[in-house]
């Protein structure tokens, strides 16, 4: 019981910049991120081969989030893992990550 709410996070904590629209693929736009408006093409990521957009991630502290961790944001990839990201005091560079249990 005691490993029951252990958390493991795989991460390089590398910072990366953010791509610009004109840095993804037109046919990534158009199939995954038709639904953006124009105003929120900036804030593009690549992470483990497919591309993410900081709108698709959720604060910690909503939802049921760990508002102690250090990273600021999750993308839910499965019921037990999901990718997430700390946004950079800049706001043009993140630090990304991968947690499961």
């Amino acid at each position: 019981m005691e490993n029951e709410n252990k958390v493991i996070t795989k991460s390089n904590y590398h910072v990366r910049p953010f791509l610009y629209r004109d840095e993804v693929p037109d046919k990534v736009l158009e199939f995954e991120f038709d639904w953006l408006n124009p105003d929120e093409w900036d804030g593009f990521i690549k992470y483990r081969g497919r591309y993410y957009h900081t709108s698709e991630f959720i604060r910690f502290g909503y939802g049921g989030g760990r508002p102690d961790s250090f990273w600021d944001g999750y993308h839910g990839d499965s019921f037990f893992s999901a990718t997430v990201i700390k946004i950079l005091d800049d706001g043009e560079s993140y630090i990304i990550g991968y947690q499961y249990c």
